[in-house]
């Protein structure tokens, strides 16, 4: 008898120029305990199942409009899982979802997010849908390929602010989160409010780890003035900029 499937990593090489369109992508093997997806080519559909034992998931999946549709799909698959990396491709997806029924990750404790640009709103969708979460990985790009459009686009948003205070605090937040650490921190004005937020609501927050987008000394200097102003949750907490 055939030793059942844990773990697989499935990688294309096609290029962003090619244009490659199949009919399906099947991923019908419950035994999984670890999946790295990274898709290229347009999937018109996908078939899954339930992963009862998966452990660690990372999502890499260019961001065609087909893909938009069954995304969320296979996050509801990967539910169990408790480490979960979404690469900047599959971000995009997710916020180009009309609808977005993000699924209970009960068993999540560490969540990894590239996002092109910083979306405060999906992140804390993502955060309610958490309640063990433990670590927190931001990580932000700035110049990104505009696969829609076919060019490089700058995503300048420092002078807008995206950020909404939530109605209720995410239950990780309060319980369970202990370490965040956000690489590509420019400072904006969402980013700010958002790890103000963090700081004051995480009771048991031991770490708030920040790396500036730019190697500025007074930048790193403004930003660690600024974030230890705030009146911290946890007695515990550590505030590194750097």
């Amino acid at each position: 008898m055939p030793r059942p499937l844990k773990s697989l990593t499935f990688e294309e090489q096609y290029s962003h120029s090619e244009n490659v369109t199949l009919e399906l992508l099947e991923v019908n093997t419950s035994s999984l305990e670890y999946l790295r997806l990274k898709l290229r080519g347009c999937y018109k559909q996908i078939l899954v199942c339930d992963y009862p034992n998966i452990n660690k998931a990372c999502l890499d999946i260019y961001h065609k409009p087909r893909h938009v549709a069954w995304v969320p799909k296979l996050l509801r698959a990967l539910c169990k899982t408790k480490f979960l990396w979404l690469q900047v491709s599959t971000i995009q997806c997710l916020i180009r979802a009309p609808v977005l029924d993000l699924p209970d990750f009960c068993n999540l404790i560490q969540l990894q997010l590239d996002f092109y640009s910083f979306k405060s709103r999906l992140l804390i969708d993502l955060l309610h849908n958490c309640p063990k979460l433990q670590a927190l990985k931001i990580n932000i790009s700035e110049f990104v390929l505009d696969y829609w459009y076919g060019s490089y686009s700058y995503l300048n948003s420092h002078k807008r602010n995206d950020w909404t205070q939530p109605l209720s605090v995410p239950n990780c937040i309060v319980s369970d989160l202990s370490t965040v650490e956000y690489r590509g921190y420019r400072n904006t004005p969402e980013e700010h409010e958002f790890t103000a937020y963090i700081l004051q609501k995480g009771l048991v927050l031991k770490t708030m780890r920040i790396h500036a987008k730019y190697c500025d000394l007074p930048l790193k200097g403004e930003v660690f003035k600024a974030l230890s102003k705030i009146q911290r949750g946890s007695s515990m907490c550590r505030v590194e900029v750097d």
